[in-house]
């Protein structure tokens, strides 16, 4: 019995060990975007804690006890917890698979002892089994911190990708019409997984063979910022689609000193719960099904940027600089304006500057807002914490934009 006993110890032991290698892998999307690992808490913390974890393992191995197990496996939870922010999902995964052998074990090698020691780990062990599942969830947010929604771009953001850096295909020269659809994160298509259902994507469906339809969408960019993507792009369009979205007057802003404030992921809790909820994929997903005060302070800021007169004025002038690049490059030019979808009754004196930029101009206008007006606040959006629009916004939006097109050759 007792030898017995010391497997099961040594098991645990072992997968402890493995466990604690798991640890030390960093996630290639910290590696690979901007920024790096900056944001990442110093891998010789995670290094440090899991040699930990591999001294208490080892001391389990050469001295099979439950004690020495239950140290060691207090420290393979550490691990897990300090090293998910450089981890990748699977690896998460990898770790939490060993931990729920490992506790098994020691649960098997005390089955004879005191019921608090199984009841504690079967505790544990659903716990584990739950945290496992949810590191296979995906989720994407308006703020891309959040666990799931790291774990939405590494599954999705990187399909198609094409040698400019934008997410769409490649597009060889073969004598089409150009269309470029020209925008921030809403054109790129954050929350829609399956990039054929973005509008951009949609439109090309719909306009079949006559026309080349490029994505030139970038997350986080300003009308200042499209059109220097616009000038910097290897081809010029027939017909430019300009996707505008209120936060575009930020660039215009930031000319005056203006500028949002900065993010306090998990703000509102207090330290030791906002650490272990930032760790743990299950705490994470549950923390996130109701909606967080994050943006809220980017929501306040964007609202001030059109009472300010000059920063106005200035955001005019950078709209009109896309308007009169489209007329120096004998252009075609397709304003669809997006509302903040969740505040559209708010959106009204937001949209006006551009709204009135496009009219002054006789330029065409998909006031997006008139697309969604009857549908529901939640089928607007992607979901209740990433309000970017929905696959059914996508949808009307590139039937609008069909009849805007075939009407330019009529």
């Amino acid at each position: 019995m007792e030898r017995a006993r010391h497997r099961w110890l040594r098991l645990a032991a072992l997968a402890l060990l493995l466990q604690a290698a798991f640890a030390a892998e960093i996630d290639p999307y910290h590696l690979h975007r901007v920024g790096g690992t900056t944001n990442l808490p110093p891998h010789e913390t995670i290094v440090a804690v899991a040699w930990a974890g591999v001294g208490l393992a080892l001391l389990a191995l050469l001295l099979p006890r439950p004690w020495s197990a239950s140290l060691a496996l207090v420290a393979g939870a550490a691990t897990l917890l300090v090293s998910t922010p450089s981890n990748a999902a699977r690896f998460h995964l990898f770790q939490v698979l060993c931990l729920a052998l490992a506790t098994s074990a020691v649960v098997a090698a005390c089955a004879r002892g005191p019921r608090m020691i199984a009841r504690l780990g079967l505790v544990a062990l659903v716990l584990l089994a739950v945290e496992g599942v949810f590191s296979m969830v995906e989720r994407s947010h308006a703020v891309g911190y959040t666990l799931a929604a790291r774990l939405w771009f590494a599954r999705h953001w990187s399909t198609p990708n094409n040698s400019l850096g934008y997410r769409d295909v490649e597009h060889p020269d073969d004598g089409r019409k150009k269309l470029f659809v020209l925008g921030d994160s809403f054109v790129a298509g954050v929350g829609i997984a399956d990039a054929s259902e973005r509008f951009s994507d949609r439109l090309q469906a719909l306009l079949g063979e006559r026309y080349q339809v490029h994505n030139i969408g970038y997350n986080g960019s300003d009308t200042r910022y499209e059109l220097e993507l616009l000038e910097a792009y290897p081809a010029r369009p027939d017909v430019l689609v300009l996707s505008y979205y209120i936060n575009d007057i930020t660039g215009a802003a930031a000319a005056f000193g203006h500028r949002p404030p900065p993010y306090r992921p998990y703000g509102n809790l207090r330290r030791p719960f906002a650490w272990f909820v930032s760790r743990s994929y299950l705490l994470d997903f549950a923390y996130w099904l109701l909606p967080q005060p994050d943006l809220a302070g980017e929501s306040r800021f964007l609202a001030q940027c059109f009472t300010w007169p000059e920063v106005v004025a200035e955001h005019e002038k950078d709209l009109q600089r896309v308007v009169d690049w489209t007329r120096a490059h004998d252009c075609a030019l397709i304003a669809v304006v997006f509302p903040a979808l969740t505040e559209l009754e708010a959106s009204s004196a937001w949209v006006a500057p551009a709204l009135e930029v496009f009219a002054a101009n006789g330029i065409p206008v998909i006031d997006v807002r008139a697309l969604v007006n009857g549908m529901d606040a939640d089928e607007r959006v992607v979901n209740a914490n990433d309000s970017h629009p929905s696959v059914r916004v996508h949808a009307a939006v590139a039937e609008a934009l069909r009849a805007r097109v075939e009407g330019l050759s009529r």
